[in-house]
Formats: C-alpha cells, structure tokens, sequence
C-alpha cells in the first residue's frame, strides 16, 4: 500500500473507533462513508469496496462485544445493507473519479490544439495575435463527417 492509501485505511480505523467508543446506541453511519468515498476517488473501486466489507464487518463484530439485545438476524440484514450500499457509493465514485480524469486528460489533449492562457483564458490565433475567445468566430462544424452522417442516418442526412 502507497502513503496516501494508509492514510485512507487510518481514518477507517478511526472513525471506526470513534464508533466504537459512542457505544451500541449512537450510530454515525455518515462516518463510514467518508473513507469508502476517499478511496474510491483516489485509489479506485477495490480499496473502497475492501473498506466497505471490513468496516460493516467490524461494526457487526462490536454488536456482539457490547453484548448489544438486538437479535441476530436483523443484526446480519441491518449489516449487509450496510455493505451493498458502502460498495454502491464505492464503485459510482470510482467510476465518476475514472470519468473526471478521462475528461481531464481530453480537455489537456484539446488545449494542445487550442492555445489558451493559463492566466487568464485569452486565445492565440494563428497569426499570434492574443483576442479573448469572445472575439474568435466558431468555426462551421459538423457533428459528424459525411461517411458518418450517410451511416448513422442514411436518407434523412
């Protein structure tokens, strides 16, 4: 595991002492997001979905060492939403995280062929000239190529 990885897996544990010290009756499931939502957007879906096990499974572990008057099988049900819905939020995340760097990497990919100002936003146009993109006229584009168009839509293109 990387540095930031055990920084993750730190606050799980806790969070989940945290827990354990308010005792049976005071429940912070809030808590238990927090670390599943950090490792799902920082290190992927395994990691947070691993949290999400492990932290419900210790949460049903201290049921029983509080000796805590709830049947079991509630207990069991309770315990398992508890892990379907950490492992939901873990794996939307994770895909939203993957998403945002895939966008990130085409908006850095396309910035290549449109060079703008980091400071402030401002185009260079082919002749040098620095306008702000206000000024600049779009350019007449069609969403698809004709070869495309002709594929997708046939007749009505």
């Amino acid at each position: 595991m990387t540095g930031s990885q055990w920084k993750v897996v730190l606050l799980a544990a806790v969070l989940m002492a945290v827990d354990y010290f308010l005792g049976p009756r005071i429940q912070f499931g809030f808590f238990y997001v927090v670390p599943v939502m950090l490792a799902a957007w920082y290190h992927g879906a395994g990691l947070a979905v691993g949290l999400a096990v492990t932290m419900a499974a210790t949460r049903f572990a201290f049921h029983w060492w509080w000796e805590f008057p709830m049947a079991f099988l509630p207990t069991l049900v309770n315990n398992a939403m508890r892990v379907a819905m950490l492992a939901l939020i873990a794996l939307a995340i994770a895909r939203l995280s993957r998403h945002v760097r895939e966008l990130r990497e085409r908006i850095v990919a396309l910035e290549k062929h449109l060079p703008v100002c980091a400071g402030c936003g401002v185009i260079r146009r082919e002749d040098g000239a620095w306008v702000p993109l206000a000024t600049v006229p779009a350019p007449a584009t069609r969403p698809l190529c004709a070869r495309c168009e002709e594929k997708h839509y046939g007749t009505f293109a």
